[in-house]
C-alpha cells in the first residue's frame, strides 16, 4: 500500500494536477475568507468555508477523476492486479495519496483563524472544529468520486460522473422534500 501511495502522491506532485487543485481551492478559500470575514469585519470563517465547499463539489471530481479511470485506459490496472498486494490495498494507496493533496490546502486554511484573531475575537474551537468538518466533508467526496472514477476509463466521463454524483448527493435533502 505504500508503494502505491509514494507512487500516486509523486504523480499528484510532479504533474499540474495537484498543485493546480492546491491553488484553485486556496484561492476560492481565500477569496471567500476576503469578501465574508475581512471585508465585512466578520469574525468567524464558518460562512467563508460553507461558501467555499460549492468548490469542492466542482474540483474534487477533477482531482479524482484520474485516479482509476486513467489506469484503466492505460491498462496499467491489470498490473496492479499481479501485484502480491490486496486490490484493498491499492485502492487504499490511491485514496490516501488524493487525501493527502486535500489535506495540504486544509493544513494552510488552519492559519486563517491565526490571521483573523489579528483583527478581531474568533472562537478557534469553533473555527477549528468547522475545518475538520471541511475535511472530513472532502475525504466523502474523495471516496465518491474515486469509485465513479472506477466506472469509466473515460477521464471526462469520470470528471462528469464526480460531479453529478457530488451534486446528487449534496442536494438530496432537497429532493427529500
Amino acid at each position: 500500500m505504500f508503494a502505491v501511495y509514494k507512487r500516486e502522491l509523486k504523480a499528484y506532485m510532479s504533474n499540474v494536477y495537484g498543485w493546480l487543485f492546491m491553488a484553485v481551492l486556496l484561492m476560492f478559500v481565500g477569496f471567500t475568507m476576503f469578501v465574508e470575514n475581512l471585508y465585512s469585519g466578520y469574525p468567524d470563517i464558518e460562512y467563508a468555508l460553507m461558501d467555499s465547499e460549492y468548490a469542492l463539489l466542482l474540483l474534487i471530481p477533477i482531482l479524482c477523476m484520474r485516479s482509476m479511470a486513467e489506469d484503466k485506459r492505460n491498462k496499467t490496472d491489470m498490473f496492479y492486479l499481479s501485484l502480491p498486494m490486496p486490490t484493498s490495498s491499492v485502492v487504499l494507496g490511491k485514496y490516501f495519496a488524493l487525501l493527502t493533496v486535500f489535506a495540504i490546502p486544509c493544513a494552510v486554511i488552519c492559519l486563517y483563524p491565526l490571521v483573523l484573531g489579528l483583527f478581531g475575537k474568533v472562537n478557534f474551537l469553533s473555527a477549528y472544529v468547522t475545518i475538520f468538518c471541511y475535511f472530513l466533508l472532502g475525504a466523502a467526496l474523495i471516496a465518491v468520486c474515486q469509485f465513479l472514477s472506477s466506472l469509466t476509463d473515460n477521464l471526462v466521463v469520470a470528471a462528469v460522473l464526480g460531479v453529478v454524483g457530488c451534486l446528487l448527493l449534496y442536494f438530496v435533502p432537497v429532493l427529500a422534500y
